[in-house]
Parts: structure tokens; C-alpha cells; sequence
């Protein structure tokens, strides 16, 4: 007799080499699993594994016994049944699965140690939520049944006033607004799992995929209660809600340099996040942007046909399938926006374009051109300095390449593609779909925005958005890029700065105050 042989049976204290070592064959649900009797030895008395050690069990014709449950989920339980450990399901929704079928075989043992094991996978699982959702949910203004309320009546008149106030803008030649809010369609970001969104309609959510979530307060009991979210944000009319996890960052009172609380596009963490809470339905007639306030509000019509048409879905796609790939993101998305949560709406005057965001990690921030404090200076900053140097008189070269201050006086500095993958320049700009969206901005800060402005386009990328701008209403200054392999070649010498202070005076803004404090840090 072997060693290995005699140490099970001294540790078992059973014959091994006898009756327990003969092989039992089970069919689970299909799925054909072979092991030793003496992996059943505990259960002879039990109501489905004690007759089929007594043979009495019901045999499929390959002689293997039949247990009419979930082939796949059995894995779990013979292998704990073998050594009395727990192996540990994927997903989520798995571990529901799993309890269900522990309790089904009456094993007290392993409920105990699939509890246990399940509190901590939830712990975990919370863990990697994010740090926010948020949710769009229509209210169900299109469908009026009998006993309907006075308030909902109205609102249906509300609907109806609007549709034909559109109907008169069409006839007159004005486009009609885009924004209707019964026309989108439910939205979670960024999306969670156990949550799902009926593709067909976008009308109904479904939990765990049996449970129907009727209207936006179920939803969001589902997000307290099963992930552990808290509420940030509520506005049961409008169909609104914002939850985050804990109180780590307490939004209310939040303030936002250059930007005011409710101009502010991005408040999170993810990327989805950013997208949605940057185009939720605007708190006023969307048609009015000339009265527009706040970015939000005067983006709106852009951003509600992007989500309509699918094109923040696609910029969606492409950032999570790129973050599942192991890719780094930059910038963080809590910097996306920055562009126009650092510059004030009503105080915009200038617009500068950018390509895409520096691809090196610990530089972008949402600014075009500019860099975080403390970064060394990129090569096309140091020539931008450079030129300002001889531009403007008085004009000191600061130590860092932070341009936050000039976004705060109403300097939009954006770039066409708002992301990019770390150490790989312009990875994002042709796959990702964000220069349809910069390319909508554009055209309608030309065509809306209440302001004269002045359009900065430093380089042939950014001079093809020339054709987004109407030049007779506002002024466009082009130049060679700043690039190194560019600057000799008419950068050097071409005064945009003074020539921009000179356009801004000639419409009544104030002129950009050009100096930066020699010294940064972040607030």
C-alpha cells in the first residue's frame, strides 16, 4: 500500500481502497461528472445523494445517475463536497444563482459558506462600482389613461402646446428643437451590471432579469438598497436622479473654478458619467439658447441629438472597450470637460483649437495646450512662450505650463478629440467619435453663442474647422502651429496674441490678460 494511500486513510478513516474508491457518475442537467463515493460519504442519509450511493437512484442508459438541476452551477458543489472549500463564480448574478441551488440541495455547511463567501464577493463587488450614476428617466407624459390627474393633463397640454409651437418654427423655416425629453430613451451611466435597459423600446428596466422596474423610484430603491449607492441628486418630475457611493465627495456646495455649480459638465469620476451628466434635458426651453445661462443649457440641443443618434453610445463603447483592454485613458475623466467647466459661458471670448490631449501620463487636464503644474514643459508650450515673450511686451516665461487662468477669462480651450491613449498620440481621433461632437460645438458656438468671437487656429489641423465658423460675424486668426517641426516656419513673428488683444477690443471684450503667475499649483 502506497503512502499517499495509507495517509488518506488514516486522515479519512475509511477504506479508500474498498467500496469508497469505486468511481460515481452523476448527470447534472445534461452535464456528465465523475467522482469517488468517498466524496459522498457524509450524505447516505441524504434525500438525493443517499440513493445514489444505495444505488437506488434513477439511472440514465450510460449507467450514470440523473439529477434534474443546473449542470453548470453543480461545479461549485462537487468541488466543495471534494475538499470543503468554495470556488469562487465570475459575476454577480452567478453567486444568486449558486445560493439558490445550495439551499435546493439541502447542504446547510455550504449555504453557511456561500454567505459568507457572498457578503464579502458583494463588498468587493460595490467596490469596483463607480463612484456615481446617473439616470434619465422619461416621465410617461405620452400616454394618458382613463382617471388621469388634472396634473398630468396639463402636462400632456404642456406636450402638446410644445409639439405645435415646433410644428410653427418648421413651417417658418426654424429648425425645430431637438430636445424633447419623451423622445429619449431610459438612460443608466455608466451601466451597471444586473441592470438592463430594454433595447427595444429603452421604456423598461429590468433587475436580475426577472424583476420590472416601473418608474424612476423603484430604480433608484434598487440602486440604494442592492448597490449600496446614496442619493445625490433628485428630481422625481423631470425624471432625474444621481446617486454615488458614500461621502467621499460631497457634491452639494461643490464649487467649481471659472464655471458655476450648475454650468458644470463633468462631476465624476467615469467617463459615462461625465457623457450624461453633461447632457441631461436642460431646466429650460431648449429652443431659447439665445437666453441660455449655463454651457448645459446651450449645448443641450447638440447633446440630445448625440444620445438619440447614438453618438455619445459609440463614444461610450469605445472608452469601456478601451479601459477592458487595459488601456490608460487620459485625461482622467473628471478632466474631460474641462474646457468648459474652467471658462465661464457668458464671459466666453476667445476659442482656441487644439488637436488632442497630451498622450503622456500626468499632463492633460482638459486645457489644450496646457499642462498640469509641476510637469516639464511640453516643446510646443516653450514655444508658445516663446512668441509671447517677444509679442507682448513685458510678458515673463512662468516655470510651468499651466493655462488654467486663461480659461477663466473666457478662453475655450478645446481640443477636437477630447481623449487620447496614454503614450500613443491621436489614438482616439479617428475611432473614438468625439470630433463630431467638437465639430457640432463649433458650429454652434458660431451660429448661437450670444458673443463676438475670436477663433484661434494655430496649425492646418485646426484650420479646417475654419469652414464650421461664420467669419462675417465673428473674427478668425490663423498661424503655423507651435510644434517644433513647424514653429520656423512662420510661428515665430506671427503676433497672434497682440493681434487676438486687438480683435477682442475692436468687439468691446476686454483683452486677455496674457500673464501667467510664474509659479502654479492646484487649488
Amino acid at each position: 500500500m502506497s503512502a499517499a494511500v495509507t495517509w488518506l486513510q488514516n486522515s479519512l478513516g475509511i477504506d479508500v481502497t474498498g467500496e469508497w474508491a469505486r468511481h460515481v457518475h452523476l448527470n447534472v442537467g445534461g452535464t456528465l461528472y465523475t467522482t469517488r463515493r468517498y466524496t459522498l460519504r457524509e450524505l447516505k442519509d441524504h434525500r438525493i445523494f443517499g440513493p445514489i450511493l444505495d444505488g437506488h437512484a434513477h439511472r440514465c442508459e450510460d449507467g450514470s445517475f440523473l439529477i434534474d438541476r443546473d449542470g453548470s452551477l453543480f461545479r461549485y458543489i462537487i468541488a466543495y463536497l471534494r475538499d470543503g472549500r468554495l470556488s469562487v463564480p465570475d459575476n454577480f448574478v452567478e453567486w444568486d444563482m449558486l445560493l439558490q441551488e445550495v439551499r435546493y440541495y439541502e447542504l446547510p455547511a455550504m449555504e453557511k459558506s456561500v454567505m459568507d463567501r457572498f457578503e464579502f464577493q458583494q463588498s468587493v463587488f460595490r467596490r469596483q462600482l463607480p463612484h456615481g450614476v446617473y439616470v434619465w428617466w422619461p416621465p410617461a407624459s405620452s400616454h394618458i389613461e382613463e382617471g388621469a390627474t388634472d396634473q398630468t393633463r396639463a402636462l400632456e397640454k404642456e406636450h402638446a402646446e410644445a409639439a405645435a409651437d415646433a410644428a410653427t418654427r418648421s413651417s417658418a423655416g426654424v429648425a425645430p428643437s431637438s430636445c424633447s425629453s419623451a423622445s429619449l430613451p431610459i438612460r443608466i451611466v455608466p451601466p451597471l451590471p444586473g441592470l438592463t435597459v430594454e433595447a427595444a423600446s429603452g421604456r423598461r428596466v429590468v433587475f436580475r432579469e426577472t424583476q420590472v422596474l416601473e418608474d424612476l423610484d423603484q430604480l433608484v430603491t434598487v440602486l440604494l438598497t442592492a448597490y449600496g449607492f446614496s442619493i445625490q441628486h433628485w428630481d422625481a418630475e423631470r425624471g432625474r436622479g444621481g446617486c454615488s457611493r458614500g461621502n467621499s465627495r460631497e457634491r452639494e456646495g461643490e464649487s467649481l473654478k471659472g464655471a458655476s455649480r450648475d454650468d458644470a459638465i463633468d462631476l465624476d469620476a467615469s467617463v459615462s458619467v461625465a457623457l450624461l451628466e453633461s447632457t441631461f434635458p436642460p431646466s429650460e426651453d431648449c429652443g431659447a439658447i439665445d437666453k441660455a445661462k449655463h454651457w448645459r443649457d446651450f449645448l443641450a440641443p447638440i447633446t440630445a441629438d448625440s444620445w438619440r443618434s447614438g453618438a455619445f453610445a459609440r463614444i461610450e463603447r469605445f472608452l469601456d472597450g478601451e479601459k477592458e483592454k487595459g488601456r490608460v485613458i487620459l485625461p482622467p475623466a473628471t478632466d474631460i470637460f474641462n474646457a468648459f467647466n474652467s471658462c465661464p459661458f457668458r464671459g466666453l471670448k476667445v476659442v482656441l483649437l487644439g488637436q488632442d490631449p497630451y498622450h503622456d501620463l500626468h499632463q492633460a487636464h482638459g486645457l489644450c495646450f496646457s499642462v498640469l503644474p509641476e510637469v516639464a514643459l511640453p516643446p510646443s508650450l516653450r514655444n508658445i512662450y516663446k512668441e509671447l515673450t517677444t509679442d507682448i511686451a513685458g510678458f515673463q516665461a512662468p516655470r510651468h505650463g499651466y493655462l488654467q487662468s486663461w480659461s477663466e477669462q473666457g478662453m475655450l480651450m478645446l481640443n477636437a478629440t477630447l481623449t487620447v491613449e496614454a503614450h500613443k498620440a491621436n489614438s482616439h481621433s479617428k475611432t473614438s467619435g468625439w470630433t463630431a461632437f467638437t465639430d457640432a460645438v463649433i458650429q454652434h458656438l458660431s451660429q448661437h453663442h450670444p458673443n463676438r468671437l475670436v477663433f484661434l487656429l494655430w496649425g492646418g489641423y485646426a484650420q479646417q474647422k475654419k469652414k464650421l465658423i461664420d467669419a462675417s460675424r465673428h473674427i478668425v486668426l490663423e498661424s503655423v502651429h507651435p510644434s517644433p517641426l513647424s514653429a520656423s516656419r512662420g510661428w515665430f513673428g506671427c503676433h497672434c496674441f497682440s493681434a487676438c488683444n486687438a480683435a477682442l477690443q475692436s468687439m468691446g471684450h476686454l483683452p486677455m490678460h496674457w500673464q501667467l503667475p510664474l509659479n502654479a499649483s492646484l487649488p
